[in-house]
C-alpha cells in the first residue's frame, strides 16, 4: 500500500513537472500575450504575518487601507495552476517596493499606499508584500511556468509629504505647481494632483541621496553595498548623478538581479519622452545580462519590453501619435513597443468584426510593428465595459479574442465586484478584494464566468494566431473568422465560429486551413476531430467553436540569419547597411562599423538590394537594430528594428529618412512587374499640350497597344497647374525595363530625350530647346494636388452653413504628407460619416464605417504605408465629396 502511494506521488510530481516545462515552450509573442493585472495588496493573502508592516494598521477609509495581499499568495496562486488554468502569459503587479509607511487623509478618511504608487524607497520590497527572497520566488516560479513578470514602476513622483515618513528634497522634486494638462508645459514639469511631489526628470543637476535614506540603508545594513552599486553604474554609463538615473538604477536593479521580463510605466505623458529611451536603454542591458547568468532559469530570449500607460492614449483614432492634450509625441519611437490602448472599453460595445477587424489593421498596418494592450476594466477609471458585470462572457470573448495583446484586471473572470459599496468611493470601488470564495459555488456567476475566460484563454495562449495573426472574416452566418500567423520563425492558424447553442453538432467547413488526416481540437468544449474532406465534425453543443491543432511541446529553434532588403532611393548612389546590437548599443558583431555593408542588388531588379544577418551566439534576433544609409553622404533612416525576413519601403526624405517594413515584397518586385503604372509630367510653360510617346526600346518601335508619334495625349491632374499623366499597360511578353517614353509638344518641334521608367514616376524638365532634359522623382516634387493647410472656413460651426457649403471645405493636411494625416470634415449637425481611400488606380485601400460625429470639424486619421497619388470620397447620407491625398 504504501509503495503503491509511492508510486502514485511519484507520477504526479512527474506530470506536473512536464507540464511546466511544456508550459515554458509554448510558442510566444508579446503581440499575442494575455496579461493579468493584479493589484497585489487586494489578490491573496499568503502571509498574514505580513500584514501590518511598519505599523500600519487597517483603520483607513473603506478599501483604503493595506488589506493583506502579497507576493506569497500571487505564488501560492501561480502554484495551483490558476494563471495556467486561465491561459496568462504575463503577470503585471503593481510596484512591489517600498512606499510611504503613513497615510494621508482624504475625504473617506485615511489613505494608505496599498497600491503601490508612493514610493518612500525603489531599492527594497514593501514588506507588507513581503521580503526580496519572496520576489525572486515569484519571479522564479512564474517562469518556471512560462508566466512573464511585467513590473509597474513609477519614475514621474515620489509619495506624499506626510507626518510619518520623510520627505524627499527640493533638489530631488518639485511640489508646484499642479499641472494643468495644457501641453507638455501644463503636464510635465508639475504636480500631477497637490501634494504628490514630481520628480525633476528634466534635471541633469547632480544631486546628493537624501540623509534619511543614507541612514536607512545604514540601518538595515546594506549602505556600503548600495553606494559600490551607484558608482559602479554611474562609472559604466556615465550618466551625471541626476534624481532620474538613480531611479533608472534602481528600477532596472530588478531586472538585472531577478529577472523582470518588462516593465509596466506610470504616468508616461508626465515625464519627457527621452527619459523613456534611457529607461529603455538599460532594461535591454540588464535582462540580457541576467539572462546570459541565469541561461536555466530564463523562459526564452525576447528582449526588455515595455508598455505605458499614456492617459487617455486612444489608439484606433491616434495611432502611432498621441495627440491628445496638446501633446503630439510618438512614444513608440520613445522606448515603448506597446501601449496601454483606452479606446477598448468604449469599442467593445460594437459587433465582433467591427472590433476585430479595426484593430486588425491597427495592429498589421497601423502601428508599423508596434502593439497596443486592449483592457475592458483598469484601477483608475470607472469607465469600464460592464461596470454591473452583467455582460460577462460577451466581455471574456471580445477582449481575448480581439488582435493585439489583452489585459485581464484580476477578477474580471469572476465577476468581482467593481461596485462594491460600503461607503467606497472613486479608484477604491474599483479595487475590492479578489472574490476567490464564490468559486465555492461551481454554478455561481464568477465560476461560470471564469471557465468562460478559461476556455478562450487556453486557445489564445496556444495559439499565437489569436492575437498576432492576421484576421479574416469568412462569412457572416455563421459569423466565421481565421487568424493566420508567419513571421518566418513561427506559424500559427486557427478558425472560430461564433453563433448559439446547438448551432455546430454537424461537421464544420476547415475553409482548407489543414490538410485531411490533421487532428484537431475545439478549445471550448474540449472534443477533438479529425479532418475529411475538408471538414471536421466536434458535436459541440455550444455557441463558440475554437479550432487549432492542440500544442505538442515541439521548441521552435530561432533562426541563424536572416536576410533585410531594402529598395534605394532615387536620390541616393549608394545603399548600405549598418547592424547593431540593441541591447549594447555597440555594432553586431561579424558586422562593420558605420556606415556597415554595402547591400547586394537583387537579381531581376533595379531599385531592390538585400543583405543577410547573421546572428551570433548568445545574441537573439530581437535585440537586432538597423540603419540604412548612403554611406558618408548625409542622409540615413531612423534606428529600424527587424528579427527575421523583411522588405524596406522609404516613405520621406531628407537627411533622416523613415518607411515601413513588409513581410513580402511591397513593389517593383524583383523578377516581376506591374501590368500598368501611371507616368507624370510637368508641362513646360512654352507647351501649349503634351504628349507621351511611349516605345519598346528592345524592338525600337511603338509600344503595342499605344498611339503612334506624337503618342497619347495626357491628362490634366486636377488642382495643379502644370501636372499631366497617362497609365502605361504592359503587352503580354514585355518588361517595365524595355519602356521607353518621349513627352512631347505633338507636332511643334520640340520634345524631351528618349527617357527609360519602369515604375510610376513624376518628371519635371530642366531645360528647353528642341530637345530637353530633366529629372525623374518617385514623388510629386513640386506645385503637388491638393492644399497643405487647413482652410480657416473648415473650423467653421455656424449651424446655418449648409451640407454643401461646408463639404466643400473638406480638405487633408499636412499635403503632402509622409504617409500620415488627417482628413478634415466641417459639419454643421451631427452626422454619421463613411470615408474610403482609393490609389491611383481606383482601388479601395482603406475604409473608415459609419461613423458618429458631432457638429463641429470632425478628423479622420489616416495612415498609407505608399507614396503616390490617392483619392479620398467622403460620404454623408447621400451625398459625396471626393478629393486627393499625396504621400511622398
Amino acid at each position: 500500500m504504501k509503495t503503491t502511494k509511492f508510486l502514485s506521488f511519484l507520477f504526479l510530481v512527474l506530470t506536473y513537472l512536464s507540464s511546466l516545462g511544456q508550459s515554458r515552450d509554448i510558442p510566444f509573442v508579446w503581440e499575442n500575450a494575455t496579461v493579468y493585472f493584479v493589484l497585489t495588496d487586494r489578490f491573496e493573502n499568503g502571509d498574514p504575518s505580513n500584514d501590518f508592516s511598519y505599523g500600519r494598521q487597517q483603520d483607513g477609509g473603506p478599501l483604503r487601507s493595506y488589506l493583506g495581499g502579497d507576493l506569497q499568495g500571487l505564488i501560492n496562486k501561480i502554484n495551483e495552476g490558476y494563471f495556467d488554468d486561465l491561459g496568462v502569459s504575463a503577470i503585471w503587479l503593481t510596484p512591489p517596493y517600498e512606499n510611504i509607511h503613513g497615510s494621508i487623509n482624504v475625504d473617506s478618511g485615511k489613505n494608505y499606499a496599498f497600491h503601490g504608487y508612493w514610493t518612500k524607497d525603489w531599492t527594497a520590497i514593501d514588506r507588507n508584500l513581503g521580503t526580496e527572497a519572496t520576489f525572486q520566488t515569484l519571479v522564479d516560479t512564474a517562469h518556471d511556468h512560462g508566466i512573464r513578470i511585467v513590473m509597474d514602476v513609477v519614475l514621474n513622483h515620489v509619495g506624499p509629504d506626510n507626518p510619518e515618513d520623510e520627505s524627499w528634497p527640493n533638489d530631488w522634486v518639485r511640489r508646484d505647481p499642479t499641472c494643468n494638462f495644457n501641453g507638455p508645459q501644463g503636464t510635465i514639469p508639475c504636480e500631477l494632483v497637490d501634494n504628490l511631489p514630481d520628480i525633476l526628470t528634466e534635471s541633469n543637476a547632480p544631486v546628493n541621496l537624501p540623509q534619511w535614506l543614507l541612514d536607512k540603508w545604514e540601518n538595515e545594513g546594506r549602505k556600503a553595498q548600495e553606494l559600490a552599486e551607484l558608482d559602479a553604474f554611474f562609472n559604466r554609463t556615465g550618466y551625471p548623478r541626476a534624481p532620474r538615473f538613480y531611479i533608472i538604477k534602481w528600477l532596472t536593479d530588478y531586472v538585472r538581479d531577478y529577472g523582470v521580463d518588462g516593465f509596466r510605466v506610470d504616468t508616461v505623458k508626465h515625464v519627457e519622452e527621452s527619459v523613456w529611451t534611457e529607461l529603455k536603454t538599460e532594461g535591454l542591458i540588464a535582462l540580457q545580462d541576467w539572462k546570459g547568468a541565469n541561461p536555466q532559469k530564463k523562459v526564452d530570449d525576447q528582449p526588455f519590453w515595455m508598455t505605458g500607460e499614456v492617459f487617455n492614449y486612444f489608439a484606433l483614432g491616434m495611432q502611432r501619435v498621441f495627440n491628445g492634450d496638446g501633446f503630439n509625441v510618438d512614444y513608440y519611437n520613445n522606448g515603448y513597443e506597446n501601449l496601454i490602448n483606452f479606446d477598448f472599453r468604449f469599442v467593445a460595445n460594437q459587433g465582433l468584426e467591427s472590433i476585430f477587424s479595426s484593430y486588425n489593421n491597427l495592429l498589421q498596418n497601423q502601428l508599423g510593428g508596434a502593439s497596443v494592450m486592449n483592457f475592458l476594466a483598469n484601477h483608475d477609471t470607472a469607465e469600464v465595459f460592464d461596470i454591473n458585470r452583467t455582460r460577462t462572457f460577451e466581455a471574456g470573448t471580445k477582449l481575448l479574442l480581439s488582435p493585439s495583446t489583452a489585459q485581464i484586471y484580476y477578477g474580471d473572470e469572476t465577476a468581482r465586484t467593481l461596485t462594491p459599496g460600503g461607503g467606497a468611493s472613486g479608484d477604491a470601488t474599483l479595487r475590492s478584494f479578489m472574490n476567490f470564495g464564490d468559486l465555492n459555488n461551481a454554478n455561481s456567476l464568477a465560476s461560470l464566468t471564469l471557465l468562460h475566460h478559461q476556455k478562450i484563454g487556453k486557445f489564445r495562449r496556444e495559439h499565437v494566431s489569436v492575437g498576432a495573426g492576421v484576421h479574416t472574416k469568412l462569412q457572416d452566418t455563421p459569423y466565421t473568422f481565421k487568424r493566420e500567423f508567419d513571421n518566418g520563425v513561427l506559424s500559427d492558424k486557427s478558425l472560430v465560429y461564433t453563433g448559439n447553442d446547438g448551432d455546430f453538432q454537424n461537421a464544420l467547413n476547415l475553409f482548407n486551413l489543414w490538410p485531411d488526416g490533421t487532428e484537431l481540437t475545439d478549445y471550448f468544449s474540449g472534443n477533438t476531430a479529425i479532418v475529411s474532406n475538408n471538414t471536421a465534425d466536434f458535436n459541440s453543443p455550444f455557441g463558440l467553436v475554437l479550432i487549432g491543432e492542440a500544442f505538442d511541446g515541439n521548441i521552435v529553434t530561432p533562426p541563424s540569419s536572416f536576410t533585410v532588403r531594402a529598395k534605394n532611393p532615387l536620390d541616393w548612389n549608394e545603399l548600405d547597411v549598418y547592424v547593431y546590437n540593441t541591447a549594447t548599443n555597440s555594432v553586431l558583431s561579424g558586422t562593420s562599423g558605420w556606415p556597415g555593408q554595402s547591400m547586394t542588388l537583387i537579381s531581376g531588379s533595379t531599385v531592390w538590394y538585400e543583405y543577410e544577418i547573421n546572428i551570433p551566439a548568445g545574441v537573439s534576433a530581437n535585440t537586432i537594430g538597423l540603419v540604412f544609409n548612403n554611406g558618408n553622404n548625409g542622409s540615413q533612416t531612423v534606428d529600424l528594428f527587424r528579427d527575421r525576413d523583411g522588405w524596406f519601403e522609404f516613405t520621406s526624405g531628407g537627411a533622416m529618412r523613415t518607411g515601413t517594413w513588409s513581410d513580402v515584397c511591397p513593389s517593383d518586385c524583383p523578377g516581376t512587374s506591374s501590368n500598368t503604372y501611371r507616368i507624370y509630367a510637368h508641362k513646360p510653360n512654352d507647351w501649349g499640350t503634351i504628349s507621351g510617346y511611349t516605345f519598346n526600346t528592345t524592338q525600337n518601335s511603338v509600344l503595342s497597344g499605344t498611339p503612334a508619334w506624337p503618342g497619347q495625349q495626357m491628362t490634366a491632374l486636377p488642382d495643379t497647374a502644370n501636372w499631366f499623366f497617362y497609365d502605361i499597360t504592359l503587352p503580354s511578353g514585355v518588361s517595365n525595363s524595355e519602356i521607353g517614353l518621349v513627352f512631347n509638344n505633338g507636332n511643334n518641334g520640340s520634345q524631351s530625350v528618349d527617357l527609360l521608367r519602369d515604375r510610376e514616376g513624376w518628371f519635371n524638365f530642366t531645360s528647353g530647346g528642341a530637345v530637353r532634359n530633366g529629372n525623374w522623382n518617385d514623388t510629386c516634387p513640386f506645385d503637388c494636388p491638393t492644399r497643405s493647410n487647413i482652410p480657416n472656413e473648415t473650423v467653421s460651426k455656424d449651424k446655418n452653413q449648409t451640407l454643401t457649403g461646408f463639404k466643400s471645405a473638406i480638405t487633408t493636411y499636412p499635403n503632402p504628407s509622409n504617409g500620415k494625416g488627417v482628413i478634415a470634415i466641417p459639419l454643421s449637425q451631427s452626422e454619421q460619416v463613411t470615408v474610403f481611400i482609393y490609389d491611383s488606380y481606383g482601388r479601395l485601400i482603406k475604409e473608415y464605417k459609419e461613423q458618429q460625429f458631432n457638429a463641429g470639424t470632425a478628423l479622420i486619421d489616416y495612415e498609407l504605408r505608399s507614396s503616390g497619388l490617392y483619392f479620398y470620397k467622403v460620404v454623408m447620407g447621400s451625398q459625396t465629396k471626393v478629393g486627393k491625398i499625396m504621400v511622398k
